[in-house]
């Protein structure tokens, strides 16, 4: 992110940084800032103002009628650059799940593009994500986004620019590439299975249901769940400040 800013600095502008994590942070600007914070991420630290609103902008809607939401600061800015993780993502399996095109339809669609796409279930969001995005790239002032691939510890392991017009196939590419070297259990049959801590900052599910199974919306060969009979689970993640949610 830091190097991100400094070379937009160099080009004479003047960068700041908007939270874009839909209704994650309690859903208020205050709560987002201090999930960013957490991460490290604040004027402190990244030397430009961090804004934050819960304010949204409606872009357009679908030929069905879907409104399309956008975060109203990132929406008057002169340029948007995204950056997010390329993840699997915990319900279903697609050329495109968590990264990029989240980020524009979910991420910076504030409480209320998080709470619509959310509410179309499951294949909603692997149907929908895409397309709010598409728009998204046509109508708000996108100029590029940074596609970051962790290894199975959670650290970088590829940070990859891409253009807007590259987004689809380098989020594709790269969730290929991440689908590879994803974490396995040594064992796929299991009696009983014993996980020390749980969270938020884990996984959205709290246990990564790619690891340990879960996940309802896929096609034969494309995910091989562990069998498991029974998990313990002994205690939540200082980070998920006693949210369990996902649990079930």
């Amino acid at each position: 992110m830091k190097a991100i800013i400094e070379e937009v600095k160099k080009r004479k502008a003047f960068p700041f940084i908007v939270t874009a994590m839909g209704s994650h942070g309690g859903a208020t600007a205050e709560g987002q800032k201090k999930v960013l914070a957490d991460y490290g991420i604040s004027e402190k630290t990244m030397g430009v103002p961090i804004k934050a609103t819960m304010d949204t902008v409606q872009l357009d809607q679908l030929a069905n009628g879907l409104p399309i939401y956008f975060d109203k600061i990132a929406y008057s800015a002169d340029g948007i650059i995204v950056v997010n993780r390329i993840k699997v993502h915990t319900a279903f399996k697609a050329e495109i799940e968590s990264g990029l095109h989240k980020i524009l339809s979910v991420g910076l669609g504030n409480h209320q593009g998080a709470k619509l796409v959310h509410f179309l279930g499951v294949k909603g969001i692997r149907d929908y994500v895409v397309k709010f995005a598409k728009v998204i790239l046509k109508k708000a002032p996108i100029l590029a986004g940074f596609a970051i691939l962790e290894n199975a510890y959670d650290e970088t392991y590829k940070i990859v620019g891409a253009k807007t017009e590259e987004f689809y196939l380098v989020e594709k590419e790269l969730l290929r590439e991440c689908k590879q070297i994803l974490p396995k259990l040594p064992v796929r049959n299991i009696d009983f299975l014993i996980i020390q801590e749980m969270g938020k900052n884990i996984s959205g599910t709290g246990m990564d249901t790619n690891v340990i199974g879960g996940i309802k919306d896929f096609k034969e060969g494309e995910y091989e769940p562990p069998q498991i009979k029974k998990i313990l689970v002994l205690d939540l993640t200082p980070e998920t400040q006693g949210n369990a949610l996902g649990i079930g």
